[in-house]
């Protein structure tokens, strides 16, 4: 979609905010063009007006908690996407959902509690090697060295042509 069309479609909801009663629509709807234009401080924004109304959006929830991932505000990421996997424990997204939780909590030195999102990750699909290799990283935080090597072997095992999965096992082995 054109960067110009989008930007179109912010001043249609904008008009739309202005006339409509029921304003859940507009802001659901202008937060997701700025969502496609990257501006994802507005997208939070407006997703959040959306939420004020209809606060058990679980798509809108997941939406601002990717979001507010990518502008590394992971505290309130991890809260959005938690609150989805409440609000719809059998989500059709649920394993991307969980591996965004697995990968915010490794980066927010919350290991333990990344393994129990990836540990659901790999019971959903056990050949979603990306889940491995965040549990790699979940463990090397932890120190635990022989289960972060035991993650990447699993990765090898389903990725064979992974020379990054090589070279951190060897890296790793070196430092046992």
């Amino acid at each position: 979609m054109s960067y110009l069309l989008i930007i179109t479609y912010i001043e249609d909801y904008n008009n739309l905010l202005t006339l409509q009663s029921d304003k859940f629509s507009a802001y659901k709807l202008r937060g997701d063009a700025y969502h496609n234009l990257q501006n994802h401080e507005q997208a939070i924004q407006d997703w959040s007006q959306a939420l004020a109304i209809n606060p058990n959006d679980a798509e809108l929830l997941t939406h601002r908690g990717i979001s507010y991932l990518k502008t590394q505000q992971l505290a309130k990421g991890i809260e959005d996407l938690r609150q989805v996997t409440q609000l719809c424990p059998h989500h059709p997204e649920a394993y991307q959902i969980y591996l965004y939780l697995g990968s915010a909590c490794v980066a927010s030195d919350r290991p333990e509690e990344a393994i129990n999102y990836l540990d659901k990750v790999i019971e959903i699909d056990p050949n979603i090697s990306v889940a491995y290799n965040t549990r790699c990283g979940a463990y090397m935080v932890m120190g635990n060295l022989e289960k972060a090597i035991a993650e990447l072997d699993r990765v090898i095992e389903l990725e064979p042509q992974s020379v990054a999965s090589y070279c951190n096992r060897g890296h790793l082995y070196a430092q046992l």
